[in-house]
């Protein structure tokens, strides 16, 4: 097998295949990249009201925030942007427990500084889902 570079001659050291090659395959590269999901929103969540303490970004489902970035259950302020694929009525939903499920609260683009007193719902959040309108 040859590695990738140049070979200006194949019939002489240290190749030597002189008259023998019957068949040449070139590897075809990278497999196509997956479609991009459409973002509707982009969060931005915090662990501390107003904005304080660790932020995590995301811009698309997240099944457990455990595992995902070790912040299950901190989320006590956040502010959500519409992003590029975003129609009106896009939002986020913040749930209470692992893979989408239980209670819930839907935010839209907006600024939500402290979760506890606008939603009661500080500190709980486990999952996400991005919801098209």
């Amino acid at each position: 097998m040859l590695k990738p570079g140049e070979y200006g001659d194949i019939h002489y050291p240290p190749i030597q295949f002189g008259d023998i090659i019957s068949s040449v395959k070139f590897n075809q590269g990278m497999p196509p990249a997956s479609p991009v999901t459409p973002i509707p929103v982009v969060a931005e969540l915090y662990s501390a009201v107003n904005y304080g303490g660790r932020k995590l970004i995301i811009f698309e489902d997240v099944d457990n925030l455990g595992t995902y970035s070790a912040y299950d259950n901190l989320t006590s302020s956040v502010k959500v942007f519409a992003g590029p694929n975003y129609t009106p009525g896009d939002k986020i939903r913040l749930y209470d427990t692992f893979s989408g499920s239980g209670a819930y609260i839907e935010l839209e683009p907006g600024e939500y500084p402290d979760l506890a007193k606008s939603h009661t719902f500080a500190n709980k959040t486990s999952s996400t889902r991005f919801i098209k309108a």
